[in-house]
């Protein structure tokens, strides 16, 4: 039986689930909540986090009885207008973007069904804390100083 594109497709994004769930059950059993490994030094980092919410903790605060049917809702219309982009063409960059956006929305859909939130745990340091607070000092002189106020 020869694959099709959407067969190709349907087994890329059941790899990328399936790499999810394994790659989080590992940190589930190895690493404890909150309990940082670092990779590369100032750079990459695993750290075991729960997230009821969304990106950045996004919507956890939301009352449990909304945030489930809410964020299932935007899951799956996020993966309609993905599906909807990767049938609009034929570029093969952009279907292989596609697979990876819905094997991680699907892996985490799986996550927030099974356990009401999802494990996140790679953490990428983009800024080091001194040079953001550098800037956070350079804007307050600005502001005081009657400088613009977006930068």
């Amino acid at each position: 039986m020869k694959l099709t594109r959407s067969r190709w497709m349907a087994l890329v994004i059941a790899v990328i689930v399936a790499a999810d769930w394994i790659s989080k059950m590992v940190v589930q059993r190895r690493l404890p909540l909150r309990d940082r490994h670092t990779i590369i030094d100032g750079l990459l980092s695993f750290q075991h986090n729960w997230n009821p919410g969304i990106a950045w903790g996004w919507m956890s605060d939301m009352p449990g009885m909304w945030r489930m049917p809410v964020l299932t809702l935007l899951t799956v219309a996020a993966i309609a207008a993905t599906v909807s982009i990767m049938r609009g063409t034929k570029d093969r960059w952009i279907h292989i973007a596609g697979a990876l956006v819905l094997g991680g929305a699907f892996g985490n859909l799986g996550d927030r069904l099974m356990d009401g939130g999802v494990t996140d745990f790679i953490f990428v340091h983009f800024f080091s804390l001194h040079l953001q607070r550098g800037r956070h000092r350079h804007l307050h002189r600005r502001r005081a100083a009657g400088g613009p106020h977006d930068l």
